[in-house]
């Protein structure tokens, strides 16, 4: 910290000076948009645009735990949605959790083998 509080932080210009980040302690972000009687998740901007409620949460790997819940839009939820909302979101989030997980491990295993892609390739 500088003497002002403000965060210091260096960042290595070699691409390969990096460490594995943990992906077991991050939370997922979910959004869930109503339209209608019916949920979308992660919903396109067309599809926002048709979704005067939404609810974006962040649920934990393994746990499932909620860290947070936000409402965004003009339009009023009742209890019953939202509640309805929060289990689709979790549901979703596990599902993608053991995806990205999946995923992951695949490209852990296969190792240099993976195509660069990115302003470092």
């Amino acid at each position: 910290m500088d003497d002002e509080g403000n965060q210091e932080m260096d960042v290595s210009e070699d691409p390969d000076d990096c460490y594995r980040f943990q992906t077991d302690m991050v939370p997922l972000l979910v959004t869930i948009n109503k339209v209608n009687q019916k949920h979308i998740i992660d919903a396109t901007i067309k599809e926002e645009a048709c979704s005067l409620a939404c609810v974006i949460m962040s649920v934990m790997p393994k746990t499932g735990k909620i860290t947070s819940i936000v409402k965004k839009g003009s339009g009023s939820l009742d209890p019953d949605s939202t509640t309805d909302m929060i289990q689709c979101g979790k549901r979703v989030a596990d599902l993608l959790h053991t995806k990205l997980r999946n995923i992951l491990l695949e490209i852990e295993k296969s190792g240099d083998n993976v195509e660069k892609v990115g302003f470092l390739a």
